[in-house]
């Protein structure tokens, strides 16, 4: 029987199983550690085959489990399987001293504190598990956040990344709780979303905080993988240079509630077809003003210009939603036309 077909052949509870014992007495028990005297009586036993197990069998496992998890994977067993299971990795003080241990009742509000956590430690962390876990992981975290995350992976991975999250469906809570818990005692030492539409949503707002070469790079792989969901995605970026989308009388309301300081480093180093398409929409005090602040020299840093620069976009985006304004109107004004 091949590999493919032979691992078909075992139910849920077997794959479990032999993706613990496979692990080694060692890891094994760090991870039983983390059960609690409920999990435990759910995970079941694997017979004595397990040593005709191949490398490629396991590698195929960790694909599925990988697979798997994002649908909220479920473990079945009974009590004197878990022992059976358990026995040949754990002592009996130890098992004895997780069988006594509470179920927890409440989740640790693990999300929001990844905020609190260096984008590079976290993409560290991300890039050595399963894309389909990375995905999930990344899927919950703010949108600022995980785009940072995205922008420091490789461009292979960010890729696959991208176009798992938008086939992305609601996990499980088991699975949630599982994957929780993992982060908080990995990261922190110490919910929820589905439906295409809203997923592309959340993708879009990733991509549009990701680098323009990133947004592309993005763009062209979903092209080519997901067209449809590709051209979704590109009627919902808007970037600082996207104003020009803007008709006049939008991109007056836009400007309008930006602050003068935010808008001139916005407009440091911009193309200059774009400074006057911007400075032609301001009321006259506000032009001399911001012409003042360019012409003076202003040096800001980079960051400090994609950041001025994304938080207009953003407000655009807002203003929008509100229906305020529309991003997409026929009577833009080019570029080209105010040079």
């Amino acid at each position: 029987m091949s590999p493919a077909r032979k691992i078909e052949s075992y139910g849920g509870a077997k794959k479990a199983a032999l993706l613990l014992l496979s692990m080694g007495k060692a890891h094994a028990a760090q991870v039983l550690r983390h059960f609690t005297a409920e999990e435990l009586r759910l995970i079941p036993r694997f017979g004595p085959d397990v040593e005709r197990i191949s490398g490629v069998e396991i590698e195929g496992l960790v694909e599925e489990f990988g697979r798997e998890f994002a649908d909220g994977m479920k473990f079945l067993g009974t009590s004197q399987e878990v022992e059976d299971l358990i026995s040949g990795v754990l002592t009996p003080e130890q098992i004895a001293q997780m069988k006594s241990e509470p179920v927890a009742e409440a989740r640790e509000p693990v999300w929001g504190r990844l905020s609190t956590l260096n984008e590079q430690v976290l993409a560290s962390y991300v890039a050595l598990e399963h894309p389909q876990i990375a995905t999930v992981i990344l899927s919950r975290m703010p949108s600022e956040l995980a785009a940072k995350v995205l922008g420091l992976l490789n461009a292979g991975l960010r890729r696959d990344v991208m176009g798992r999250m938008l086939s992305l469906a609601g996990l499980h809570d088991e699975a949630v709780v599982i994957l929780e818990r993992a982060l908080g005692e990995d990261l922190l030492a110490g919910p929820v979303r589905g439906q295409q539409s809203e997923t592309r949503s959340r993708v879009a707002d990733i991509i549009n905080r990701l680098d323009e070469e990133q947004v592309a790079d993005a763009l062209s792989n979903l092209a080519q993988t997901r067209p449809e969901d590709a051209d979704a995605l590109r009627g919902m970026l808007f970037s600082f240079t996207d104003i020009a989308k803007l008709s006049k009388a939008a991109r007056t309301l836009l400007f309008d509630k930006v602050p003068t300081d935010r808008l001139v480093f916005a407009l440091t180093s911009a193309d200059p077809g774009l400074q006057e398409l911007a400075l032609s929409s301001l009321t006259a005090r506000t032009r001399r003003m911001v012409e003042a602040e360019l012409k003076g020299g202003q040096n800001p840093s980079p960051r400090d210009i994609r950041s001025a620069q994304r938080g207009i976009a953003d407000l655009a985006l807002a203003m929008a939603g509100r229906g305020e304004i529309d991003l997409n109107s026929s009577d833009a004004e080019s570029v080209s036309q105010v040079a």
